[in-house]
This record gives C-alpha cells, sequence and structure tokens, in this order.
C-alpha cells in the first residue's frame, strides 16, 4: 500500500497540463483528490481518468479562481467531504502575451489574481488543516521567474511572485510543521 493511500491532495488547475499529470499520478498511489478548476468538461474527464487510476476517493469542485468565495468554497468543500487535507497543490496558472509598452493593465489584474492571490488565499485557508496533518504545499512556478521571455512581462512577474511566497511561506510555516516547496 502506497503512502499516499491515506492521504487527501487539493490540486488547483487539475483539467488540463501539469495539473492533469499530477492528479493522475496521486490517483494511481491511492490517494483521495479534490480537483479544482473552472473547466467543468476536462474536469469531469479527469476525474473519471482518476478514478479508473485507483483514486480513493475524488471530488470534482468547478470553481472560477477570480472569485474570492469560489476560493472559500473550494477549499470548504474539501474539508466537508474528507474531513483532512495533506497535501496542497497550488498548479492554476494562465498567461497573456505583452510588453512594457503594450501590456493592458487587465492582463496584469488577471495574472495576479489568478497566479498569485489565488495560491495565497488557497495556502492561507489550508494552514489550519495542514498543521494538523503536518501537511505539504507544493507551488507549480516556471523558469519564467527567472528567465525573460519576450512578451510574458506580466507572467513573468507573477511566478516571480509565486516563486518568493514560496521561500517565505516555507520560512513562516517550517515552525507548525507544513512544508513549502516549488516545482519548477
Amino acid at each position: 500500500m502506497s503512502e499516499f493511500a491515506s492521504k487527501v491532495v487539493l490540486i488547483t488547475g487539475a483539467a488540463s497540463g501539469f495539473g492533469q499529470a499530477t492528479a493522475n499520478a496521486f490517483a494511481k498511489k491511492g490517494a483521495s483528490l479534490s480537483l479544482v478548476d473552472k473547466d467543468e468538461e476536462n474536469l469531469n474527464k479527469v476525474t473519471e481518468q482518476c478514478k479508473k487510476a485507483g483514486a480513493s476517493k475524488v471530488l470534482a469542485v468547478v470553481v472560477d479562481l477570480r472569485v474570492e468565495d469560489n476560493i472559500v468554497r473550494a477549499m470548504n468543500e474539501t474539508i466537508e467531504t474528507f474531513d483532512r487535507l495533506d497535501v496542497l497543490v497550488n498548479n492554476a496558472g494562465i498567461t497573456r502575451v505583452g510588453s512594457v509598452e503594450d501590456a493592458p493593465m487587465e492582463s496584469f489584474d488577471l495574472l495576479f489574481h489568478v497566479n498569485v492571490k489565488a495560491h495565497f488565499h488557497f495556502t492561507q485557508l489550508a494552514v489550519p488543516h495542514l498543521e494538523k496533518t503536518k501537511g505539504i504545499v507544493i507551488n507549480i512556478t516556471s523558469v519564467a521567474a527567472e528567465t525573460l521571455f519576450p512578451g510574458a512581462i506580466f507572467y513573468g512577474m507573477s511566478k516571480a511572485a509565486l516563486t518568493y511566497l514560496t521561500k517565505s511561506a516555507a520560512l513562516g510555516l517550517a515552525g507548525k510543521g507544513i512544508r513549502v516547496n516549488a516545482v519548477v
């Protein structure tokens, strides 16, 4: 039996890409999953994949992370369903093209809300639950945090902020027994 068979893992941005791959990997280990995404159709497909792959139980939570009440609802549904949280994977992320000269401020607000603020809020809400389980926060960041890519100013800035959040949370939460790491 895998060490994750009794664990509850919440994954944001679970309907595609890294989130989908992460969900399937934890499912194969027998974890219970709370999968969060705004794409209901793909989230339902990933939910079925995870059930077939061996997840103990799967909860699909369809939310738009730009709405703060949705973040609270996703965390509450997770705790109500599983009564615990062992791993938070902050994976959701978006990008928009733009440079210093032409990037619209709406893109700045959108990227920082989804790529940074939502991760901070999920982490903040998870702390009391992760403290009980001596859990883990995993932030999915990017090489764009430290490498310049033309036309990706807001994306790179948001990932640099997420890298800083990871380091700060790791320092601040270590005393509670909560590990915080980034995957680039």
